[in-house]
């Protein structure tokens, strides 16, 4: 079932949805009034990018190039963790509230549904090499890796 997002809570309401896969960052207002168990997993990934073109950088003046350089990369990458904290807090106060479980699943059962969804993994992972990304498995390895 494909909705628009201001269409979650009434379908769960009027039980055309038993549950949601979201990311706790996707705040439902409501949502917790009728679900009361949440599985936290580490179910995806995001990435974001600013860019830039090079000679457009190179032309900057070195002062302004300085700038740029500590504004970004590792420092970058904590300002936007410090806000996915931010905006992960709604979902996970409300998660954390009167009548609601959060389940953790232990390593053993993260990795026993790892191997259960290898074949689709493996899939995607041979389409994306078809389609040119030669380290399409590379990628992945140190994505996983990470959690």
């Amino acid at each position: 079932m494909v909705l628009q997002f201001n269409e979650v809570v009434p379908a769960l309401k009027d039980g055309r949805l038993d549950g949601v896969v979201t990311n706790w960052g996707t705040a439902i207002p409501g949502a917790t009034d009728w679900l009361h168990v949440h599985t936290d997993v580490p179910f995806y990934s995001s990435a974001f990018f600013i860019v830039m073109n090079q000679a457009r950088y190179d032309a900057l003046p070195p002062d302004v190039r300085t700038v740029l350089d500590a504004m970004s990369g590792p420092a970058l990458v904590d300002r936007f963790a410090a806000l996915w904290g931010v905006w992960d807090k709604p979902m996970l106060d409300a998660a954390h509230g009167s009548g609601q479980e959060i389940i953790e699943p232990d390593a053993t059962t993260r990795a026993a549904w790892r191997e259960g969804l290898r074949p689709v993994s493996d899939q995607v992972l041979t389409e994306l090499q078809g389609r040119g990304f030669r380290d399409a498995g590379d990628a992945y390895d140190g994505l996983m890796a990470v959690r």
